[in-house]
């Protein structure tokens, strides 16, 4: 069962803890309402937390114009992929099936070893800035 002391101390915590974050949330509401209602509603909004930018409030209209242009991209991406594609498989190649396949394995683990590595350092900075 546990401690009865501690179980009612732990769930008083956690309850203040929520009223806390409803208080921080609320003041954070507020300053983006008041930062809305006093700026140029045309230009975005930066949002900092300890002098750093966060997030930014853009006009809805620039939003969409955000959303065109990732699309975009991302089919000029796919694009350009397909023709490297193409280009690669037009080349004659002495390699078997098997030698590529293995290659291509290889390949992919180094990639994700590096994803990890990245990963794992951006943790390890995530943390010593916490």
């Amino acid at each position: 069962m546990g401690n009865p002391l501690r179980q009612h101390t732990t769930a008083r915590t956690h309850s203040r803890l929520a009223r806390f974050d409803k208080h921080l949330l609320f003041q954070a509401t507020a300053a983006v309402v008041y930062a809305a209602h006093t700026a140029d509603i045309r230009r975005p909004i930066v949002l900092e937390h300890d002098g750093q930018p966060v997030a930014a409030i853009v006009p809805y209209r620039d939003y969409r114009r955000f959303l065109t242009w990732k699309e975009q991209d991302q089919q000029a991406a796919w694009r350009e992929m397909e023709e490297l594609l193409a280009h690669v498989h037009s080349q004659p190649t002495k390699l078997t099936p098997e030698e590529i396949e293995a290659q291509v394995t290889s390949d992919r683990e180094e990639v994700r070893g590096l994803h990890r590595a990245r990963r794992s350092s951006l943790g390890r900075l995530a943390m010593s800035t916490a």
